[in-house]
């Protein structure tokens, strides 16, 4: 598991793509939990546990509907299971230190605006990203995996807002 996780570094660092990642659907089992779980922890920061765990669960449905079918409309879904479990590791990777952050921006109200611009930061980075996995798995140029990931990213927010107004 340790040069898995490594694995996921590299693909954070774009050192390489999740096509090295493997096919199986166990992979994919086992990281749909972990993201489900870093979800679920980072809609806690702000959310009762009932709302966050169904913000998590909408979150991983639209992550699985996105990509199922872009690479579907693309004749891709072969890459479907590999394609979901690197976008689904990296928005892990990406959601610890945004439940940390958020935790600490709660606790320490004046620092919630210096902390808010480091976690738009992370963000921009995991669209890029994201935009990497997107633009291999549906064999496009990095401008068209940009726009998945940015729309992909965009329908997540108004999910957000929607079930967790504030």
């Amino acid at each position: 598991m340790g040069s898995l996780g490594g694995l996921y570094w590299d693909i954070v660092c774009a050192r390489c793509g999740a096509q090295k990642l493997p096919t199986g659907g166990a992979l994919l089992a086992v990281v749909a939990a972990a993201y489900f779980a870093v979800s679920v922890l980072d809609a806690y920061v702000v959310l009762d546990l009932r709302h966050a765990l169904v913000l998590a669960l909408a979150d991983c449905s639209l992550t699985f509907a996105v990509f199922a079918l872009a690479l579907g409309v693309r004749g891709r879904r072969h890459r479907i299971a590999q394609t979901l479990s690197g976008v689904l590791g990296v928005g892990a990777i990406f959601g610890l230190p945004m439940a940390s952050l958020g935790i600490a921006a709660a606790i320490w109200h004046r620092l919630a605006t210096p902390l808010d611009l480091v976690m738009v930061g992370i963000e921009a980075w995991a669209i890029l990203v994201v935009a990497r996995i997107a633009r291999e798995a549906l064999d496009v140029p990095l401008f068209n995996g940009l726009a998945v990931s940015t729309t992909y990213f965009a329908l997540e927010f108004m999910l957000v807002a929607w079930i967790a107004p504030h």
